[in-house]
């Protein structure tokens, strides 16, 4: 018994190390999907009813989509991100459940430290144990990370007072503990959203929720100094379920914030969601790129982003700009971006491999819209270059 069990323990990592090499070797992406169509103003049906609409589902339903228990545990991937940004402080909040792995994290970068002091908060859970609830969707109930009655996180939408709750209690890595108490404005009559339904395969849907630009209050107290008030602040939400591609690729930019106009000097909230590779159409259009101008959602053309060496793009400035070729009736983008540090979780674990890094710092840059150019300055937010095989 001994020796099956040494030679099952030594057997195990090498097959597994093999599949890997076998597997990354041959593998070809899926082919891209063709284009969605225009942004439509209502919800879509159900979740086969691929394209781009300005309000969510209340339910995810891909029982059309799964083909056995074993395959959601495997395939199935849901996260949902939230950030504030305010005068003192930009927080990120997010809980990931891919089922065999859990993870949540938290930070808080204090705007207002010449040091630009930052709280952070990352755990695991394998089985996704820790996930005590799971929303329906975005706009239907709770997903709830708990470890213990002192390190918990809890996203959920309030229905009745239209609005996402944000309830964390968690030790930072620097011994701090950070209680954080926030609301998210939203509701489907008021704000406009970003839902993508799309097919990486016909039957292997991702649905997407994202909004910018919301306005977020809420209380912060660091271990036992005073609580703080926020008000006036700008939030951004990331809500996704679906069953992305086996090896994935994506890069991200996330920006909420005030911005001006040019010609009035107006100020004007603007909300950003950009990416590439993941939600392509097959002539490069990522599908979820949208802005929001004072709630108002666009979608956008294909974007350009220059990033420094890969060892150097949590400290080296990005780039992000619209092609040459986009329209006038489209926005134009030009946004430069400098790190401030980043959230970072690297995993290898033979069969599941992956580098997650997010970027967080300050953006600068221009979007031009129906002859009026709009400036951002010091506008606080995320930017992703990752891959993983999950």
């Amino acid at each position: 018994m001994l020796r099956f069990i040494a030679v099952v323990t030594i057997l195990v990592p090498l097959i597994a190390v093999l599949f890997g090499i076998i597997e990354n070797a041959q593998y070809v992406s899926l082919p891209k999907s063709k284009y969605l169509g225009s942004i439509q103003d209502r919800l879509p049906l159900k979740t086969d009813e691929f394209g781009r609409y300005t309000k969510p589902l209340a339910l995810i339903d891909y029982s059309w989509a799964s083909s056995s228990k074993l395959f959601d545990f495997i395939a199935f991937k849901h996260w949902d991100f939230k950030s504030i940004s305010t005068s003192n402080y930009f927080i990120v909040v997010a809980i990931a459940n891919f089922n065999y792995v859990a993870n949540a994290f938290v930070y808080i970068i204090d705007r207002t430290s010449q040091e630009k002091a930052i709280y952070q908060y990352e755990s695991r859970s394998i089985l996704a144990q820790a996930v005590k609830e799971q929303a329906k969707s975005s706009i239907d109930g709770c997903t709830h990370y708990y470890q213990s009655s002192s390190e918990y996180i809890r996203l959920c939408y309030n229905t009745e007072d239209k609005v996402y709750e944000i309830n964390v209690n968690v030790p930072m890595k620097n011994g701090h503990q950070v209680l954080l108490d926030s609301k998210m404005e939203y509701s489907n009559e008021k704000h406009q959203s970003m839902v993508l339904i799309y097919p990486v395969e016909q039957t292997r849907p991702a649905y997407t929720h994202k909004v910018a630009g919301l306005s977020a209050r809420g209380n912060i107290k660091i271990d036992n100094n005073k609580q703080e008030e926020f008000l006036g602040g700008v939030s951004s939400i990331d809500w996704t379920s679906g069953y992305p591609e086996r090896l994935c690729r994506w890069k991200w930019v996330s920006l909420s914030t005030t911005g001006t106009n040019s010609s009035n000097k107006e100020s004007v909230t603007i909300g950003i969601n950009l990416s590439d590779l993941v939600y392509n159409d097959q002539n490069g259009v990522s599908m979820e790129n949208a802005i929001w101008m004072n709630g108002q959602v666009y979608t956008v053309n294909k974007m350009i982003y220059e990033l420094p060496e890969e060892k150097h793009q949590t400290s080296q400035p990005w780039k992000i700009y619209s092609t040459a070729d986009t329209s006038s009736e489209s926005p134009k983008i030009r946004l430069n971006f400098q790190p401030w540090g980043s959230q970072e979780e690297h995993i290898n674990l033979f069969l599941v491999t992956g580098d997650f890094v997010q970027v967080f710092g300050i953006y600068s840059g221009t979007i031009e819209l129906f002859d009026q150019t709009y400036v951002i300055e010091n506008g606080f937010g995320v930017a992703e270059n990752h891959r993983a095989k999950w």
